[in-house]
Formats: C-alpha cells, structure tokens, sequence
C-alpha cells in the first residue's frame, strides 16, 4: 500500500528548498535596493551636510570619508534584511523570517545604543555613530514595511537604485 507521500496527496515543504526562493528578483530590485539606496544617499547627503554645511556639494564630490561612513550605514541596516531575505527562501523557515527581522533589527539597535552609553563619542570609530542611531530605527522599520506589505514601484525604486549605484561607483574611484 502506498502512502499519501507517495501518491502526490502529501506536501513535503523539504521539497521546496531552493537556492533562491521564487520571488527573489522581485524581493531585491523593489524591496531591498530601494530602501538600501535611500539608506546610502540619505546617509551621504547627511554626511556631506554635516561636514560642509553650506558647502555640501563640493564635500559631496570630494570628500571620500562620508562615502565610507555611509556604506558602513548601508551595511548595518542591510543585515536584517539580507537575514530575512535568506529565511525566506527556506521553506521550512520562511513562517518565522518576521519575527527573526524583528529579532535581528532589535538587537543591532540595541548593540548600537549600548555601545554608545558605554564608550565616549568624542573621538574614536564611534564618534559618528550618534548619526547611526538617527537612521537606524526608522530604516529598520521602512525595510519591514516594504518587505511585509510589498514593495516600492518601479517607477521610483528603479531610478533610485541607479543614482545610489552611480554615487556608490564614484565613490569608489575616490576612496
């Protein structure tokens, strides 16, 4: 006697594990990358301001430091999202992917205001993390709004994602 398994009648959820899940272009190019690009501009407009004021243009153009403390913005608030993003391509994780982002983005903004209290930021790598704790805790919950109730259109994301990937580029070259 065959078994349900057998007959097509049960669903295995192992059987299907992917590499990358069914929505994962869709996932990347209109959840991910317009939020980690509106990270990064905002981060480098922000930066450029700081340390130009008036003058943030030339800064925005010459300064190689805000191009690294923007990255370094990028990347923390990425990390979340790349964990959720990584859940839900595993069918057998994929119903606890929101609680683990939630989890994930806690812990890292607690770290981040910890790590704050106990070290001074006069001077030292922390001394521009109070700008950190500005972003981070809108972003977090920005990136879950898009990748819970979908994503950004197109018509907007498209054109953002290309202008952080062009400044990000030109960052390169000056670094």
């Amino acid at each position: 006697m065959e078994d349900e398994y057998e007959k097509g009648q049960l669903h295995s959820p192992v059987s299907e594990d992917r590499l990358l899940p069914k929505e994962f272009f869709d996932v990347l190019f209109n959840r991910y990358l317009p939020v980690a690009s509106l990270t990064y501009l905002g981060s480098l407009l922000g930066y450029a301001t700081k340390f130009g004021g008036l003058n943030f243009i030339a800064h925005l153009f010459t300064n190689n430091k805000i191009y690294w403390l923007s990255l370094y913005g990028a990347i923390w608030v990425s990390i979340p999202a790349l964990v959720w993003i990584m859940m839900r391509s595993m069918a057998l994780l994929s119903d606890h992917a929101d609680i683990w982002y939630k989890v994930t983005a806690g812990m890292m903004a607690a770290t981040l205001i910890l790590s704050l209290i106990l070290f001074p930021m006069e001077s030292g790598p922390l001394s521009h993390a109070q700008n950190f704790i500005v972003a981070v805790l809108p972003v977090h919950i920005l990136m879950y709004i898009y990748f819970v109730k979908g994503g950004m259109p197109v018509m907007f994301g498209a054109p953002l994602s290309a202008t952080a990937v062009a400044f990000f580029v030109y960052g390169m070259f000056i670094m």
